[in-house]
This record gives structure tokens, sequence and C-alpha cells, in this order.
């Protein structure tokens, strides 16, 4: 069973929610997603979220080419992974992760508490 995410993107003014079918917990989304924000030079939310499903899927790609290689997997059905696990969210979702393109933050949710912490990293 896979470990999913919700994950928005904000400009303070409009925000676009995306999906993480797996891998969502913190100790791999939030590194991610601060390597995203180094990454990523546009500050308009619509290039932002065409850049994460970019970069994502990418970086999912580079992931499982080492893994398959490091345990000598079969990567015959790669293509179809790389079909899935990623899309916009169309529900009302509470996001786990909020990241600003503006301020370029990532914030997570306290999953204790409910309440939303800022995670004190800067990548500007």
């Amino acid at each position: 069973m896979s470990t999913s995410c919700i994950i928005s993107f904000t400009d303070g003014v409009k925000t676009v929610t995306t999906y993480k079918h797996s891998d969502g917990y913190a100790s791999h989304v939030v590194p991610m997603l601060e390597k995203f924000i180094k990454w990523n030079i546009r500050q308009d939310l619509e290039y932002c979220i065409a850049n994460w499903f970019y970069f994502a899927k990418r970086e999912d790609r580079i992931h499982s080419e080492k893994l398959s290689k490091d345990l000598d997997l079969d990567m015959k059905y790669q293509d179809v992974y790389d079909q899935i696990g990623y899309g916009l969210e169309l529900e009302e979702y509470e996001p786990d992760f909020v990241v600003n393109v503006k301020d370029k933050t990532v914030v997570t949710k306290d999953l204790y508490k409910g309440q939303y912490i800022n995670l004190g990293r800067n990548n500007k």
C-alpha cells in the first residue's frame, strides 16, 4: 500500500492542489520539495505546477533507475510507472504540504496536532 499525500502550491492569491500517489511521507517529500524550490526559477503558479510534475517525474525516474540497478531489478515496466503517480487534486482536501512559490518556503502539517508549521527553511 502506498503512502499518498496532498501538496498545495500557492502564490499568495491562487492555490493549486496536487496529489502524489506514493512516497508521501515527510522525510521523502520535504527534501524533494526543497530541491524543487531551488531548481524552479518560475514564480507564476501555472508554470510552477507544470515544472513540479516534470521535476517530480524526473526525480522518480532517477530514483527508480538507481534502485533497480542496486537491486538488479527488471525495468521493463518503467514506462507504465512513468504514467502514474501525480495529478491535480480537484476535491477539497486539506493539504499535507504547502509550497509558497513567491517566498520559496515549504510548510508541513503537524500530523499530531493538525496545525501547520513552517520548517524554517527559506530556499532562496
